[in-house]
């Protein structure tokens, strides 16, 4: 995938600043979603990224993880699992609270049990990742269930974040 391609998707964002909270800036996935040329480079950039990892599951994060995360986990012939808030899953689920800063507020969120064992190399996929609340509270909920494995993914990460970026993460491309 050429940087080209990936400078492309990436200028097709809208940056809406003062949204949701005044002082943020909201990065609008909308306009790359109504690209099929957008949503193939990132495809492809993420299909290469993780199709040698031996990723068993991809956990996709409520909502916007869910696009990018499904495709992925069918490229790379993984299962999916989702991590949803509160109250949207049938069966039992293990819970976890956490701060979520751009919406100023205390969110849980729950993975269903048993959906993964201890045994699966997991992917936990987010469209963004800024300060890395949601994306540490399923890490949480993963160490409860004692995987050990565990890997993460974004489309973006906007770099003026607290989020840290390892050799266990990959991003698509960056926001200042």
């Amino acid at each position: 995938m050429s940087v080209e391609e990936i400078e492309a998707a990436k200028s097709a964002f809208i940056i809406y600043d003062d949204f949701p909270i005044k002082g943020q800036s909201f990065r609008d996935i909308q306009p790359v979603l109504q690209c099929p040329q957008h949503v193939q480079t990132i495809r492809k950039v993420l299909f290469n990224q993780w199709k040698n990892k031996g990723i068993t599951k991809v956990l996709v994060s409520e909502s916007m993880g869910y696009f990018f995360g499904s495709i992925l986990a069918a490229d790379i012939n993984a299962g999916i699992v989702m991590a949803r808030k509160a109250g949207k899953l049938p069966g039992p689920v293990i819970s976890l609270d956490y701060f979520l800063l751009h919406k100023n507020k205390k969110e849980s969120l729950e993975v269903e049990r048993g959906a993964i064992n201890e045994n699966d190399v997991v992917l936990i996929h987010d469209d963004s990742v800024y300060t890395g609340g949601t994306i540490n509270a399923i890490q949480e909920v993963l160490k409860q269930m004692n995987v050990k494995n565990i890997f993460m993914s974004f489309v973006f990460q906007i770099d003026s974040g607290k989020f840290e970026m390892n050799e266990r993460c990959q991003t698509v491309m960056h926001f200042d």
